[in-house]
């Protein structure tokens, strides 16, 4: 299964950006990628790609990106593949690791047979107090397809990257991925709020198969409330 970042509303929010992307397939691997511009020289990145589907198939799909590559006057290639690979098949064909871009490791939990308290009871203790009683300490739980809402996650992450001195994305980043994903039904954004103020917000990406907890952010303030997990586990459930 083709992760979300390769998927066509990952692929419209990149051309909303305004950057160009393309897609290509061959026996056993494809892959979207999009010509971007690193503070080293233009390059083609696909992210999560591309998918490989069998051995032997990765050295083709890298082939097919480099010779786009090539054609779109891009210097380099940046690969991220999934699938049927290893670290020794990407070596194998002279590729060097580099600091990860997305993250390397997730969690994937399996919702397909599970019924709702049997979610609740393998959350841990804590957090199944929290899902169980948030409601008893004056939090309430929202959900938002309206792009405009995504201003509430978007002052929180500004106060945590004030707080912990990082980097974030844009707001206009921001609004314009929830304006194309929304649209697109692939994107919601849940929040709790304590006496009508928002303290903690996530967007999470919703494709057929599997829902993505993309970016998330809580009031320091707050934090004895415990609302991201709050957030966390209505998501799930």
């Amino acid at each position: 299964m083709n992760h979300f970042l390769q998927s066509s509303a990952w692929e419209a929010f990149q051309h909303q950006l305004g950057r160009k992307t393309l897609r290509n397939s061959g026996d056993d691997w494809s892959y979207m990628a999009i010509n971007e511009q690193s503070r080293i020289a233009p390059r083609l990145y696909a992210p999560y790609g591309p998918v490989i589907q069998s051995s032997g198939a990765l050295e083709s799909a890298t082939q097919s990106m480099l010779l786009e590559a090539r054609r779109a006057g891009s210097t380099y290639i940046r690969i991220e593949p999934t699938g049927a690979v290893t670290a020794d098949d990407l070596r194998g064909i002279g590729y060097q690791k580099v600091k990860a871009a997305q993250p390397e490791h997730t969690w994937c939990i399996d919702l397909k047979e599970a019924t709702v308290e049997e979610l609740v009871t393998q959350m841990s203790q804590p957090n199944r107090n929290i899902y169980r009683n948030y409601q008893n300490k004056g939090l309430v739980l929202h959900t938002s397809t309206n792009s405009d809402d995504i201003t509430i996650l978007t002052t929180l992450l500004r106060s945590v990257a004030s707080r912990n001195t990082i980097q974030i994305h844009s707001d206009s980043y921001f609004h314009t991925q929830a304006e194309v994903l929304m649209r697109q039904n692939a994107a919601v954004l849940y929040y709790v709020t304590f006496e009508n103020e928002p303290i903690a917000a996530a967007l999470v990406y919703d494709s057929d198969m599997t829902r993505y907890y993309a970016h998330a952010a809580a009031s320091y303030a707050h934090r004895k409330l415990n609302p991201g997990a709050v957030i966390v586990s209505s998501l799930i459930i």
